[in-house]
């Protein structure tokens, strides 16, 4: 209303002008023509309006403690169902019927599953090997089945299954040669292993004993 333009519309700037107004009021009492009852009331509307403000940012407070806990919860149980899902995806004894019926299979099936390329890997200084492949043509909802293991060893073991074309493994000694070697999968389908590669220098005959 037009009337009302001089009060402002923000809460905090309204209860300055409120504080400054029943300040101002209540020092010209007799010049303008109020009475007790009048200031009372003044005063008592302010108290009223100061304290449901106050319950107000307490209640938004409490909100966002609480969203921020909902969050944290949901963020935590939803990297625990990835981490589980992504375990089930690179088992190649879990087929699509059970995928499905858990609810972790994407709609996406366009596209042929075929083996990636170019599989390299980088060891770090601080324990890192990181895993980097091409995709090789397939779709955007193929799962890699990312497998390693050590050069005496006949035993591939799991470890990660992703849609993005870059892992890390962490926590491996540095220099400590370690194979690797990825496998597209979507829709029940699986690719023939990529060829096996390590971040470190190897022999002919680790060479040929790790491709079996």
């Amino acid at each position: 209303m037009p009337g009302l333009d001089y009060l402002p519309r923000e809460d905090a700037q309204l209860q300055l002008w409120l504080t400054n107004f029943t300040s101002i009021a209540e020092a010209n009492e007799a010049l303008l023509e109020l009475n007790k009852e009048d200031i009372e009331d003044l005063n008592a509307s302010k108290a009223e309006y100061s304290q449901k403000l106050d319950g107000l940012e307490a209640a938004k407070g409490a909100q966002r403690a609480a969203t921020n806990g909902k969050n944290k919860s949901k963020s935590n149980v939803s990297e625990k169902v990835r981490r589980l899902t992504r375990k089930f995806k690179g088992n190649p004894n879990v087929n699509e019927t059970l995928l499905k019926s858990l609810g972790v299979v994407s709609n996406k099936k366009s596209g042929p599953v075929v083996t990636v390329t170019g599989v390299k890997v980088r060891g770090s200084n601080e324990g890192v090997n990181t895993v980097k492949f091409n995709r090789n043509g397939n779709s955007s909802s193929t799962t890699f089945v990312i497998e390693y293991k050590a050069p005496d060893s006949d035993v591939w073991l799991f470890g990660d299954a992703i849609t993005s074309t870059k892992w890390n493994h962490d926590n491996q000694v540095p220099g400590q040669q370690i194979w690797y070697r990825v496998t597209s999968k979507r829709a029940g389908k699986r690719s023939v292993p990529s060829v096996p590669a390590s971040a470190y220098p190897h022999t002919n005959s680790e060479s040929i004993s790790i491709a079996a």
